[in-house]
């Protein structure tokens, strides 16, 4: 339960920060944020992975499961996702925004910011994040933030 005790997931953090410009300058009218969700989304995955567990003693085999968002930065299939969703010997499986679902290797990561890259090979070429420049956004501006909030797959929060 250690996740629940953190402030904020980096990843969702990540996620807002990166497409908050985006949406509000991509909003379809004053009042919608339809233009900017649909494609923002599109570059924003479900993370699972899997922990095989054995235990010797009771000769048992267990798994656990872990899930999270990922952005994708490439479209060749780089991914930024939570180092704590994939840390350890996992098996990570990625799936996109249409349903498809890949494996992932582990690319690189950092402890400190929590933050991992992971790589899959897409069959076709993937729609990246459109990061545009935060030094307009002000305090008190409207956010959304696009994520897999406790797995329940893609979920949307604004504030």
């Amino acid at each position: 339960m250690r996740f629940f005790n953190n402030k904020l997931s980096r990843i969702n953090f990540l996620i807002l920060i990166g497409i908050l410009t985006y949406l509000f300058t991509n909003m379809s009218d004053g009042n919608s944020y339809e233009k900017g969700i649909s494609r923002a989304s599109q570059s924003v995955v479900n993370v699972s992975s899997k922990l095989k567990i054995e235990s010797k003693l009771f000769n048992k085999k267990n798994s656990q499961d872990t899930v999270g968002s990922g952005i994708i930065i490439s479209n060749d299939g780089y991914i930024i996702t939570n180092l704590h969703v994939i840390k350890g010997n996992r098996s990570i499986d990625v799936e996109l925004d249409d349903g498809q679902v890949y494996a992932a290797n582990l690319i690189g990561f950092d402890n400190r910011s929590d933050l991992a890259v992971i790589k899959i090979t897409p069959l076709s070429p993937l729609k990246p994040i459109q990061v545009s420049n935060s030094s307009s956004v002000e305090i008190g501006d409207q956010v959304i933030a696009i994520g897999n909030a406790f797995g329940l797959g893609k979920t949307f929060t604004s504030g």
